[in-house]
């Protein structure tokens, strides 16, 4: 019965759903399944019925349509009979109701039982008498025995008054039976005034009953002799009755018994019926007594002196004490010192007004610990009816109430949770429509958090159509959904009336109530802000494709990538999909050259370690080979904890700008280098021009002549980013800046391309303007017949390096200055038989002849002397 009062819908009835009822109502409850006897439980006006199992059983084909139902609706016929009983028990009167028949709602179901009837009224907390506690014992078997000893002495006046019993002598010696009339109406046999043979009714008789008689014929029998039996007819027209006989031998003839016979039948049966009732007591008390002491309650019975005269092992149980020890003890015993007053008070008045008494108190174990627990005292009667001792049933509410307080402190913790928490929580009531489809809902209960998700008003109590108007049809598909099916639904959904979206868990809580819970947080600002990420995501994603530099992220932990920007494919000629592939950490150290593995690891050791750091390294790429240099900018990217779950960084391409750099520094250096040269060569130009000079005419035309031929080789040198100064260039200005371009074919200039040392240009170009400027003054270039052939080569003699030699050869024209002037050595020819050997070890040779002008300059070509762009 407990499973089906757990299970059964008391939402439906008057009384509501358990979680509803009242403490008390629950103990009741409680004892009711726990009382061996039949008992139930009849609540409120409506006499609505709750009872346990022996109840079940007494009320047969009622069961189990009765639970929960009225009592009048489940007795209607015998309902006029009790009903005034439960008036009496529910204005506060105990009520004994004594032997009612089977047709009543104590014994209804049983035909042949008989039952007692106690009807106690039990209070709620505030005083108000709300429920009657119904017990049943049964007294059946008591009254059966005692109607079946009258029923034997009724048969046997009716046998003494009805002439029903028979005379007879027997001579056992002949064996012949003299008897009256109603001897032989007894054994069906019919009257005669001659004897019979007792064979006559030996065969009549069962089988024990004859050979009684032939012992009795056969043996010695003494004078004043007893004899007697108790046989069944077996023949004749009275087969199946009994009959009882008894005589006594005669003192002077014991050979003659005398003696009377009676059909005991009725009494047999009254006997057998009395043996049956006896021993159906008796098993009735082994059973009660079985159930005492099985019971799953405390049982004891008490005397007047409130000491334990009887306990079962559930009490002892309860109590924390062994049985011998509650033998010796009493209540005020193991009853807490506060309440043992009102103990002597309930049982006081248990006997002086013959009705149970209950009774909510705390017991004390031996370890001190209080034991709370429900007493019912009933008084115990004997077979007059007397009151003598008690009997206690005790229910521990230890549990119970732990359960209680529990379930308060859950549903306090449910409220707190409820009212404290971010979610919204709506439980909603769904409403159909004539035609069963679902229409609309109504808010049972919501928590505050509802009103700030939703913006409306509080909703308790009205429906969706009420507060929205017009709210999303599908709110009505996705709640009856849940209720039908029985599936929990995950759904995010908008409402256009309230102009928000939100994530919602539907739950079905109560089907046949057509109950839904609904969990649900407002998303709008959500699911904006996450288009905005997006977009602003596809906005990075856009800058990352269009990036030149490679943008990357690590994992903190495994230090693999989680992301590269198609730049990596240009920087590290390697395809981005193959870099996610393995150890991602160990194929990116093994295109950096292990010379810069220890300061790439340790950066990024400190960046793991929250830094911002940035460092260079180098790689080799895998496609090419080349070797590429590389900046790094790492940083640590954080997780809402605050740790460095991420490493991000910028990978720049910084090859050309080292490249440049390196060239600027020995643009620089040879700047610094040139300008010190240029200086010098100035100083000189100057010291040697003033000391060969006559006037001071001739010395400005002829310095600032020189001065103009290192202006423009100067001009040659500080070409930013050209490739270097080749001979040819050099002798084609130094011929450009005197004209030589309106010379025409009789110049000539022939030789491969060769790059000369930035060192050596001034030096060098000052030697050729002295030789052009010559030509042009005095030699090949001084009329139209002269002709000027300048060619170069390169050699290497045997153990020496590469050398350059150029040769300067005039044919014809104004004989040179030199050639004129023999006694004077001119600048020009000191510059190269004597400058150029000193500064370039040159070798030199310059010879003037009538033809003109030979001059041979071989120049040695160190390793700066390349023939092509060299590397920087």
């Amino acid at each position: 019965m407990a499973d089906r009062i757990r299970d059964h819908d008391w939402g439906a009835t008057p009384l509501g759903p358990v979680s509803g009822w009242s403490g008390r109502l629950k103990v009741m409850v409680e004892q009711v399944l726990a009382n061996p006897l039949a008992a139930s439980l009849v609540c409120g006006p409506e006499r609505i019925l709750i009872y346990n199992d022996a109840a079940a059983h007494l009320y047969g084909d009622r069961h189990p349509a009765a639970l929960g139902r009225s009592l009048p609706e489940t007795f209607p016929a015998a309902w006029a009979t009790v009903a005034p009983f439960y008036a009496r028990a529910f204005a506060g009167e105990t009520v004994r109701v004594g032997g009612q028949s089977p047709d009543t709602p104590a014994g209804e179901g049983i035909g042949t039982e008989v039952f007692d009837a106690l009807l106690l009224p039990v209070r709620e907390e505030d005083g108000r008498i709300a429920h009657v506690h119904a017990i049943s014992p049964d007294v059946g078997g008591r009254i059966a025995a005692e109607a079946a000893l009258r029923e034997i002495e009724e048969l046997r006046r009716i046998a003494l008054e009805s002439g029903g019993m028979g005379a007879w002598a027997w001579d056992t010696r002949t064996g012949l039976i003299r008897a009256d009339e109603a001897f032989h109406r007894i054994w069906g046999v019919a009257f005669a005034d001659a004897p019979h043979p007792s064979s006559v009714y030996a065969e009549r008789m069962d089988r024990d009953g004859a050979a009684v008689l032939d012992a009795v014929m056969a043996g010695e029998i003494a004078p004043g002799e007893e004899f007697q039996d108790r046989v069944r007819v077996t023949g004749g027209p009275n087969a199946g009755r009994w009959v009882q006989w008894r005589g006594r031998a005669e003192r002077d003839r014991p050979w003659i018994i005398n003696g009377v016979t009676f059909d005991v039948t009725a009494q047999m049966r009254a006997e057998r019926q009395v043996h049956d009732n006896e021993e159906r007591l008796r098993e009735s008390e082994a059973r009660l007594a079985a159930i005492f002491d099985s019971a799953p309650v405390g049982l004891s019975e008490i005397d007047g002196e409130g000491r334990f005269l009887r306990v079962n092992d559930q009490l002892c149980r309860i109590l924390g004490r062994p049985r011998e020890c509650l033998l010796r003890s009493g209540i005020a015993d193991v009853t807490d010192p506060e309440d043992v007053g009102r103990s002597i008070e309930a049982a006081c008045r248990a006997r002086e007004t013959g009705q149970p008494v209950a009774l909510d108190k705390r017991y004390r174990r031996p370890d001190g610990t209080a034991v709370w627990a429900s007493s019912i005292l009933s008084v115990l009667r004997d077979r007059h009816g007397r009151p003598g001792s008690l009997l206690a049933v005790t229910a521990d509410l230890t549990e119970r109430r732990a359960a209680d307080a529990a379930l308060r402190a859950s549903e306090r913790r449910y409220r707190t949770l409820l009212e404290s928490m971010d979610e919204a929580y709506a439980d909603v009531e769904m409403l159909r429509d004539a035609a069963g489809v679902w229409c609309d809902f109504r808010f049972i209960a919501v928590n505050p958090a509802f009103m700030k998700h939703t913006a409306m008003p509080y909703p308790v109590g009205r429906t969706a159509t009420d507060l929205l108007g017009a709210p999303n049809p599908r709110w009505n598909r996705m709640y009856g959904q849940v209720l039908e099916t029985g599936t929990p639904l995950r759904v995010q959904e908008h409402e256009s009336v309230l102009g928000r979206t939100f994530d919602l868990n539907i739950v079905g809580i109560d089907r046949e109530r057509n109950r839904v819970a609904v969990l649900f947080t407002d998303i709008t600002e959500r699911l904006r802000a996450e288009a905005a990420l997006r977009e602003s995501e596809g906005r990075l994603r856009q800058f990352g494709d269009a990036s030149s530099d490679v943008l990357w992220m690590r994992e903190a932990e495994t230090l693999q990538w989680v992301y590269l920007t198609p730049a990596f494919a240009i920087t590290y000629d390697r395809d981005r999909a193959a870099a996610f592939s393995g150890d991602t950490l160990a194929n990116w150290l093994d295109v950096v050259l292990p010379e810069d593995h220890p300061s790439v690891l340790a950066g990024i050791a400190r960046v793991r370690a929250g830094e911002r750091v940035s460092f260079e390294y180098r790689i080799r790429r895998p496609g090419d080979g080349a070797v590429r240099w590389l900046r790094d900018t790492d940083f640590p990217m954080r997780d809402a904890a605050g740790a460095v779950r991420w490493i991000g960084g910028i990978s720049r391409d910084i090859t050309e700008e080292k490249e440049t750099t390196e060239r600027m520094a020995v643009l620089v250096a040879e700047l610094q280098h040139r300008t010190r040269n240029l200086l010098g060569v100035v100083k000189a130009l100057f010291h040697e021009t003033a000391r060969r000079s006559d006037a001071l005419d001739a010395f400005r035309e002829q310095f600032g002549e020189r001065l103009d031929a290192l202006a423009r080789v100067n001009a040659l040198l500080s070409r930013s980013g050209q490739p270097r100064i080749t001979i040819g260039e050099l002798v084609r200005t130094a011929l450009d800046a005197l004209g030589g371009s309106a010379a025409g074919g009789r110049i000539r200039l022939d030789g491969p391309e060769v790059r000369l040392r930035n060192s050596i240009v001034q030096t060098l170009a000052l030697a050729l303007h002295e030789l052009a400027t010559n030509a042009r003054k005095y030699g090949a270039l001084a009329d139209e017949r002269g002709r000027l052939e300048v060619t170069w080569s390169t050699h290497r003699p045997d153990g020496e390096e590469e050398r350059l030699v150029v040769e300067w050869v005039e044919h014809g024209g104004a004989p040179g200055q030199d050639k004129a002037e023999p006694s004077r050595r001119g600048y020009g020819r000191e510059l190269i038989e004597r400058a150029l050997p000193y500064a370039l070890k040159a070798r030199t040779r310059y010879e003037l002849s009538g033809e003109g002008v030979r001059c041979s300059l071989d120049l040695p070509l160190t390793r700066a002397l390349r023939r092509e762009r060299p590397t920087p």
